[in-house]
């Protein structure tokens, strides 16, 4: 089975070329495109068809109630996960769409590297 691609969405630098060192521990998640914001990721999403998209809450609360809604109206199947730098964002979170698989904190790349393992686990089917 092919690899699950995976699309990063986040208007940091730093945080996208660290999130891109972490992910090449894992052959069987491949980037393969990454955005700043929601208005650059929608394009790119319904050309290349993530598998997975991991997306800064940030941009979520920005504009993350188009790019949910616009993900969700174009049947794409994707796993969503959310970073977060702190874990009370996830609690001014008001909607948890059925998207999501995971809030993941951004300090927590362990459990980042799980939440991903089990994304790849289900792709291949192994759940």
């Amino acid at each position: 089975m092919a690899p699950a691609r995976v699309m990063i969405v986040d208007n940091n630098p730093l945080a996208l070329t660290s999130l891109r060192s972490l992910l090449k521990r894992m052959a069987e998640l491949p980037i393969v495109a990454t955005a700043r914001n929601g208005v650059e990721a929608l394009p790119l999403i319904q050309e290349i068809k993530p598998q997975v998209l991991i997306v800064d809450i940030q941009v979520l609360q920005t504009n993350g109630g188009e790019l949910l809604g616009e993900l969700h109206r174009s049947n794409i199947p994707m796993q969503v996960i959310v970073l977060t730098a702190s874990l009370e964002e996830i609690a001014k979170q008001q909607t948890f769409d059925n998207d999501i698989i995971a809030y993941v904190s951004k300090d927590n790349a362990a459990l980042l590297l799980d939440t991903l393992q089990r994304v790849v686990n289900n792709h291949n089917g192994k759940m």
